[in-house]
């Protein structure tokens, strides 16, 4: 009998210097974490998988056989790594460094590692075994461990645990796996093993090092071995045809060269069958990365993106290293258009240019457009230098200017709330009224503890002020007068560095886009961090973020890359929109009901539709 296992997987977030992960392997499966201070963990934990996955390739019989290959492969970095090697209905458990490993059976939670060691023993149906990192059960603790086992599955185990790392601040490098005994096998009816849905992680890439000459060790080593003899012949040939026919001579001598030919022939063959080799593994690597990205692209979109993503990497490293006028050329040519055209769909990159929607200049001339808000079909416009504010019904297109006038000099920023509009002047906040277009002047005064004020958010009938100079979101309560007076929305002990912010949008929670290629997130006055994952390419540094209570999702412009990038409010890659073209764009609204992710680029309004 063999167990069928139900897995589940954890991984934190990652940074330079710590790095986790999870391996599983048809015969084998470990979680490891690596710690490097010269900010190479990645490389390092990738390289420590790759061997291990080369001597995991036999299966393990027998416990000290499995403390070898662990105690073979770790070096200084690795913080933790611990191994579970399933061997029928025994389980051998290995643990290097800090960690733990925990067994619930029945009702029972029982914790079996809590340090290096090793041990082993049956599981029955129903085992549900748990193998942390240091970080990982540092960061989660035993008592949500113990309550994330309760009456769940292992899916729902893994997705519990999940969502308790995410909520931890700071939580880079750890990685748990959670190993079930779904049922057990006859090993005569075994077949091919099947892994299930869950146990699917993004790949492993190993480092592909084509050489590209002939290296000094192989070419010494063949030419030891045969020059002897080489050397043998010329004499021999010497003492032969000394006096003799210059004719002879030469037949000697081209002898010998030809002897050299066919050593330098032997180096060649030799490094050619090295380099097939490393070529086809590499290249059966990326075909079956793509194959299971491909089968997984409609039941978890994530890790069929992750699949095909790690097929991507190999093939570039392939393609940079072998000619594509060769047969092996050609195949990786060929697989990697395949690999980029699933991937171009599974990403759902939607290319085309922004179009012109909307140009005030139609309204007043010589208008432009230097900021503006949405709320509902109303989008509200601030003309700085015409000193202008309008309003345009989005659906109709309709335009109207509803204020203006000497008042509205240094008018830069503006908002709305229902039939509220807020503008930002050089003396603090006029508010106009739609329904009569009247304004009021200066609702909030300028306050001599302004710094360098960025953005302006109308939420909850309530204002939010971005002080980049000062690091402060400034927060004005409304009243039946008016506003309050100003307060802090952050707490007193949330001290965060807002020099590099650019934007602010907000849901309920406050988000701020920088120019540091990061998307900051704070609820209820709080820092919570916001992790974009399955982002491809990467973000650039300059980041603008909108989002209300009104959409679904987040919308992040990045103007390096030149596209819109749709994500969950978890932060999970949904969409991009991207063109080629010279639009710069400044600012984003979106508008979910009618498809339209509106663009300020030049003083003008573009739109791009939503799919």
């Amino acid at each position: 009998m063999r167990i069928k296992p139900l897995i589940g997987s954890v991984v934190a977030p990652t940074d330079e210097r710590h790095w986790g992960q999870v391996l599983i392997l048809p015969s084998a499966y470990g979680v490891v974490e690596i710690f490097d201070e010269t900010g190479q963990a990645q490389d390092r934990g990738l390289r420590l998988l790759s061997r291990l996955s080369e001597r995991l390739t036999n299966p393990i019989v027998s416990l000290a056989a499995a403390r070898a290959v662990a105690k073979e492969v770790a070096d200084t970095t690795v913080v933790s790594l611990v191994l579970l090697i399933p061997v029928g209905m025994t389980v051998y458990l290995i643990l290097v460094g800090e960690g733990s490993v925990y067994l619930k059976r029945g009702g029972q939670l029982a914790e079996l590692l809590d340090s290096a060691g090793s041990l082993s023993g049956q599981l029955a149906v129903g085992d549900t075994v748990l193998i942390g990192t240091k970080q990982f059960i540092d960061v989660i603790g035993s008592d949500d461990l113990a309550h994330s086992f309760d009456h769940f599955d292992v899916p729902n185990i893994a997705e519990r645990l999940t969502m308790r790392l995410s909520e931890k601040v700071g939580a880079f490098g750890g990685a748990g796996l959670v190993f079930g005994v779904g049922e057990t096998i006859p090993v005569e009816e075994e077949g091919i093993p099947e892994e299930p849905i869950d146990s699917l992680e993004a790949p492993v890439v190993p480092p592909v090092r084509l050489r590209n000459r002939f290296t000094m060790y192989q070419i010494k080593r063949t030419v030891h071995q045969r020059l002897p003899l080489a050397v043998h012949l010329w004499h021999r040939g010497r003492e032969r045809f000394a006096g003799k026919n210059g004719a002879l001579l030469t037949v000697a001598i081209v002898c010998c060269l030809l002897f050299f030919g066919s050593v330098m022939l032997g180096i060649r063959k030799q490094f050619t069958q090295g380099v097939d080799v490393h070529v086809a593994s590499a290249i059966l690597e990326a075909q079956h990365a793509y194959d299971e990205g491909v089968a997984l692209l409609d039941l978890n979109p994530v890790k069929g993106r992750e699949r095909l993503t790690g097929a991507k990497l190999i093939l570039d490293a392939l393609a940079a290293t072998v000619s594509a006028k060769t047969k092996t050329g050609r195949q990786i040519a060929t697989l990697g258009k395949e690999v980029n055209d699933r991937l171009t769909l599974a990403m759902q990159v939607y290319r085309g240019e922004p179009e012109l929607f909307y140009d005030a200049g139609l309204i007043k001339k010589g208008a432009t457009i230097s900021s503006f808000a949405l709320e509902g079909d109303q989008l509200v416009l601030v003309d700085s230098g015409g000193k202008t504010v309008l309003l345009l019904a989005l659906s109709s297109k309709n335009g109207q200017i509803i204020a203006g006038g000497e008042s509205f000099s240094g008018a830069r920023l503006i908002a709305i709330h229902g039939e509220k509009v807020y503008v930002f002047v050089a003396d603090g906040i006029h508010l106009i009224r739609t329904e009569d277009k009247k304004t009021e002047p200066l609702i909030i005064k300028k306050d001599n503890q302004w710094g360098n004020i960025a953005s302006l958010v109308a939420f909850g009938g309530n204002m939010y002020l971005l002080d980049t100079a000062k690091s402060r979101i400034w927060k004005y309560v409304a009243t039946d007068k008016g506003f309050s007076e100003r307060h802090e929305y952050l707490n007193p002990d949330t001290l965060p560095d807002f020099t590099w912010t650019n934007s602010m949008a907000i849901d309920g929670s406050v988000w701020l886009g920088t120019t540091e290629g990061k998307i900051l997130r704070f609820t209820q006055g709080q820092e919570n961090t916001f992790l974009p994952k399955g982002v491809a390419p990467p973000f650039g540094k300059d980041l603008t973020v909108y989002t209300s209570d009104e959409v679904k999702h987040v919308y992040v412009l990045d103007r390096e890359n030149k596209r819109v990038v749709m994500l969950e409010k978890d932060g999970i890659y949904l969409s991009q929109y991207a063109w080629d073209g010279g639009t710069k764009p400044t600012q984003l609204v979106v508008s979910e009901s009618l498809k339209k992710i509106l663009l300020l680029a030049d003083g003008k309004i573009y739109a791009l539709e939503l799919k």
